[in-house]
């Protein structure tokens, strides 16, 4: 049972499939590719757990490697695991290693779900230390020195993601609508477009903080790489309830801006 119907049904769907046999990542390759689609296999590195009443489904890797979770400035364990300890990094790798596998168009990672992917954790404060001589846990998250520093983590695990599926796969990243909300998480959208790590970023409107689209940002980074900018246009817990004639307008007003593409989430 889970607190929401909607996942009690895929999860009982999923059974289902699994108990007449078929593999269900290879069934969305194949049903896609009989209907004439693309498909990219997505992965939300972060879900390793969700705070009550959502706690249904926790990964078993969550549940031995509590010591290898985020932490916060005073020393609290959180349910997101640190992208800053290998271990963490190779295991969302063997996942992503099993999606790749079924041939997909792409692989998709979801990071507008989850985050963090690293806080305080003992080698984020060590590391800090010994190159700026401060304790990270004092300063502020958008301090300059910390920002850059925080990239590393999160691509580190997209730098060996592509040592792993080879240069031919494309991966796209699902990412923040504003250079900050990025850079607070860790998120080096301009780092990733450059290295070719990524070939398409989504740009999403979180809802708990509904700052516009910085679409200049991203079309000036689409302008200088080969990155795709895929903006999501519909977001169901933000639009559902809207006209016909507001999703038309925010889809335009996105295209208009720069958009090579949409998405949409729920």
């Amino acid at each position: 049972p889970t607190s929401r119907a909607l996942d009690t049904s895929i999860s009982e769907n999923i059974e289902r499939l699994i108990q007449d046999g078929h593999d269900t990542n290879e069934l969305a390759v194949q049903t896609a590719r009989e209907n004439g689609l693309n498909v990219y296999l997505a992965h939300r590195p972060q879900h390793f757990n969700l705070e009550p009443p959502n706690d249904t489904h926790g990964s078993e890797f969550y549940q031995q490697n509590r010591h290898l979770a985020c932490k916060t400035r005073d020393g609290r364990s959180l349910m997101q695991m640190s992208f800053a300890y290998p271990e963490v990094r190779r295991h969302l790798l063997d996942i992503l290693g099993e999606l790749a596998v079924h041939q997909p168009d792409g692989l998709h990672i979801i990071f507008n779900r989850g985050i963090p992917c690293t806080l305080y954790e003992e080698p984020v404060v060590k590391e800090f230390e010994q190159e700026h001589g401060l304790d990270i846990r004092t300063l502020d998250d958008m301090d300059p020195r910390v920002v850059p520093f925080r990239y590393r983590y999160i691509t580190a695990y997209l730098t060996e993601l592509r040592n792993e599926v080879g240069p031919d796969l494309p991966i796209v990243a699902s990412c923040f609508a504003t250079q900050a909300l990025n850079d607070r998480y860790g998120l080096d959208i301009r780092g990733w477009a450059k290295s070719g790590l990524v070939q398409h970023l989504l740009p999403f409107l979180w809802e708990w903080e509904q700052d516009p689209y910085e679409m200049d940002v991203f079309k000036e980074l689409a302008d200088a790489t080969a990155c795709k900018i895929w903006p999501f246009a519909f977001n169901g817990n933000l639009h559902r309830a809207k006209l016909p004639r507001e999703h038309r307008r925010r889809t335009l007003e996105l295209i208009r801006a720069g958009a090579s593409g949409l998405a949409a989430w729920d």
